[in-house]
C-alpha cells in the first residue's frame, strides 16, 4: 500500500503517542467528505483519486472516511447507489478520457484501472460505449483534427 501525503504533513511532529490514530486523523483530513453533496458523490471522488494509485475497495474507502463497510453500503443504498456501480462509473470515465487522449497503451490502461486482462477492459468499453477502444481513440482523433 502506498500513502501519498503533502510534505507539510510528513514534516510535522506527532502530537499524540498513538501513531495509528494520528494517521487516521490526518488521512481523513486529506480526503474529507464534502457536505454539500450526497455521499455517493464524495465516494465517487475518493474512488477516482484512489484509482490512480491502487484498486479501491469498499473496506478501504469506509476506513478512509471513518465508518464501517456496512454503514457505507447502507448509506449508498439509501441513495439508490452501490459501491460497484460507483467504481464502474469511475473506471468508465477514466478509460474514455485516456482512450480519447491516446496517451496510454491498452495493457497499461487495463492495469491502471484494476482489470486483470486487456480483454476485460475491451469488453467493458464495448459495454459502456458500443465501440471498441480503438474506435474511441480514432473518433477522438477525427474530432481533434
Amino acid at each position: 500500500m502506498e500513502i501519498a501525503a503533502p510534505s507539510e504533513l510528513v514534516d510535522c511532529p506527532l502530537t499524540t503517542k498513538d501513531s495509528n490514530q494520528f494517521l487516521k486523523t490526518e488521512l481523513a483530513a486529506l480526503h474529507p467528505l464534502r457536505t454539500d453533496q450526497a455521499i455517493s458523490g464524495s465516494i465517487a471522488e475518493l474512488v477516482g483519486s484512489m484509482m490512480r494509485r491502487t484498486k479501491p475497495t469498499i473496506v478501504e474507502i469506509a476506513r478512509t472516511i471513518g465508518i464501517s463497510r456496512r454503514t457505507l453500503q447502507r448509506q449508498l443504498a439509501a441513495e439508490g447507489k452501490s459501491f460497484s456501480k460507483i467504481v464502474d462509473t469511475a473506471r468508465r470515465d477514466a478509460a474514455i478520457a485516456a482512450l480519447a487522449a491516446a496517451d496510454t497503451s491498452l495493457g497499461d490502461l487495463s492495469f491502471q484501472l484494476g482489470y486483470a486482462r486487456q480483454e476485460t477492459l475491451t469488453r467493458a468499453v464495448r459495454r459502456w460505449t458500443g465501440q471498441t477502444p480503438s474506435g474511441i481513440a480514432t473518433a477522438s482523433v477525427k474530432i481533434d483534427d
